[in-house]
């Protein structure tokens, strides 16, 4: 089966999400038919509370990331929030107090007008003996990701003690 792409076509499935972007509901829908692929542009290594820098991100978490990822590169995003047993309980985020904050102050934004497209939270881990708790020490981590155009997830935040959206 032979492909007819012109450079164009392949720059638009490549172009990269940046903030203030406006994408279509169609965009979004199509985003969560297809199987994702993973970008780091967004991510936040050093801006928030939330970065990934975070000394508490240590090898549990390490290895429950790239568990959780692997799982993620193999299904759509509707499979993932439609299923009945998950670990990893994916949500979507409302864009309110704790994550309108960090979105903020992850990019500069100073305005309150910014639309952003649909973010959503999944799972690492959630500790089942106790509510997470930074003064104790007792996580229960969450990652945060933007869903961007043709199936582009991009990580934005790290968040051990489930405060963003607790």
């Amino acid at each position: 089966m032979a492909y007819d792409f012109d450079i164009e076509d392949i720059e638009e499935f490549h172009k990269r999400y940046t903030w203030g972007e406006g994408l279509s509901n169609e965009s979004i829908y199509n985003s969560k038919q297809t199987l994702p692929v993973i970008c780091y542009d967004l991510i936040d290594l050093d801006k928030t509370k939330y970065h990934f820098s975070q000394n508490c991100f240590d090898n549990k978490d390490i290895k429950s990331y790239f568990k959780a990822i692997k799982y993620i590169s193999k299904h759509t995003l509707d499979e993932l929030i439609e299923e009945d047993n998950h670990e990893f309980h994916f949500y979507k985020s409302e864009i309110k107090g704790n994550l309108r904050k960090v979105l903020r102050e992850l990019h500069g934004e100073k305005s309150y007008n910014v639309i952003y497209p649909e973010i959503y939270h999944f799972a690492l881990y959630t500790n089942k003996e106790a509510l997470a708790n930074r003064k104790l020490d007792i996580k229960s981590p969450r990652i945060y990701f933007l869903v961007g155009a043709h199936g582009m997830l991009y990580i934005l935040f790290y968040d051990p003690y489930h405060e963003i959206n607790p």
